[in-house]
C-alpha cells in the first residue's frame, strides 16, 4: 500500500512538472508570436506610407490627364490606405489575442502555484489591473493606435476629394459628372464602413482609459472588510 502511494505521487509530481513545462513552452511561444506580430505591423505600416507615397506621385504625374489622375487618386489611393488598415488591424487583433491567452495562463499559474513571488508571471496581470501602480500611459491604450487609423484614412477622403476636385472642376474636366459622383460615393461610403470596422474592433480588443477609471472607481467605493468583520471603506 505504501509503494502504490508513492508512486500515485510521483505521478502526480510527474504530471505537475509535464503541464508546467507545456504552459512555458506556450507561454514563450505566444511572447514569440506578439514579437512577430509587432514586427509585421511595423512593416505592413512603412511598405503602406510607402505605397501611398509612389501611388500619390504617380497621380501628380499624371495631373494632366484628367482621366488616369481622376482614376488614381478616387479609386487607387482609398483602395491602398484601405487595405494597409485592414492588414493592419488584422495584425494588432492578432497580437490582442495573443496577450489575453498569456493573461489566461498567468492566472492559471499562479493558482496552481500561490507561492510565486510577486513578480514572476504577473506581466499581462498587472497591464489589466486597474489596481496596479502601472499608471495609465505606462498600460497598453489606444491613442497610437487611433493615430495610424486617423492618418490613414485621411490619407484617402483628402485623395477622394483631390480626385473629385480633379475630375469635375480642375483644368479638362471630364463630362460625365454622375459617373464621377457615383464613384467618388462609393469610394468614400466604402471608407466610412472600413473606418467603421476598425474603430469597433479597436474597442473590441482594446481596454480603453475611460473602462480603467471606471473600474478604479468602483474599486474605491467598494469597502474593504477588516480582520474583525467590520468594513472600512477605503
Amino acid at each position: 500500500m505504501p509503494e502504490a502511494n508513492a508512486q500515485k505521487d510521483t505521478a502526480a509530481r510527474e504530471l505537475a512538472l509535464h503541464w508546467q513545462d507545456l504552459a512555458l513552452e506556450e507561454y514563450r511561444a505566444l511572447r514569440g508570436e506578439i514579437v512577430a506580430t509587432m514586427e509585421t505591423q511595423d512593416g505592413g505600416l512603412r511598405f503602406g506610407v510607402a505605397a501611398l507615397g509612389i501611388v500619390s506621385a504617380a497621380g501628380f504625374n499624371v495631373w494632366d490627364d484628367t482621366a488616369a489622375a481622376a482614376l488614381i487618386f478616387l479609386a487607387v489611393v482609398p483602395f491602398v490606405s484601405a487595405v494597409v488598415l485592414t492588414v493592419w488591424m488584422g495584425e494588432v487583433s492578432r497580437m490582442m489575442r495573443a496577450g489575453s491567452h498569456i493573461h489566461r495562463l498567468e492566472q492559471f499559474i499562479q493558482e496552481q502555484n500561490p507561492g510565486l513571488p510577486e513578480p514572476v508571471m504577473r506581466w499581462e496581470t498587472r497591464l489589466r489591473d486597474p489596481r496596479s501602480e502601472i499608471t495609465r500611459w505606462e498600460r497598453q491604450y489606444e491613442w497610437n493606435y487611433h493615430a495610424i487609423v486617423i492618418l490613414f484614412w485621411s490619407i484617402g477622403i483628402a485623395s477622394i476629394g483631390a480626385g473629385t476636385y480633379r475630375a469635375l472642376w480642375g483644368e479638362k474636366p471630364l463630362g460625365n459628372t454622375a459617373a464621377v459622383v457615383v464613384v467618388a460615393g462609393v469610394t468614400l461610403g466604402a471608407m466610412l464602413v472600413v473606418l467603421f470596422l476598425v474603430l469597433r474592433q479597436l474597442a473590441t480588443i482594446c481596454e480603453t482609459e475611460g473602462r480603467l477609471r471606471f473600474l478604479r472607481r468602483r474599486q474605491r467605493e467598494v469597502p474593504a472588510v477588516t480582520a474583525d468583520g467590520s468594513q472600512e471603506v477605503s
